[in-house]
């Protein structure tokens, strides 16, 4: 049986925003919906409304993502 492949960037929210933690190399996340780089955690950050957008977008691009916004 193949191994699972790990999620390429880690969906966390934080304060009524999203954090992108560990995208991959390949993606381009200021050029996603509503996501600008914070320097203050040194991670993207994106609106907590932009959710929706931010994670059909993923799905387009066929980026795995774990998701840790709608536990919380």
């Amino acid at each position: 049986m193949p191994l699972a492949r790990p999620p390429a960037v880690r969906l966390l929210f934080d304060r009524g925003t999203i954090l992108l933690l560990e995208p991959p190399a390949a993606l381009a996340p200021a050029e996603l919906p509503g996501v600008l780089w914070d320097p203050r955690v040194r991670a993207y950050r994106a609106p907590a409304c932009a959710y929706h957008a931010l994670a059909s977008r993923l799905v387009r691009l066929g980026v795995r993502f774990s998701d840790a916004v709608r536990t919380v």
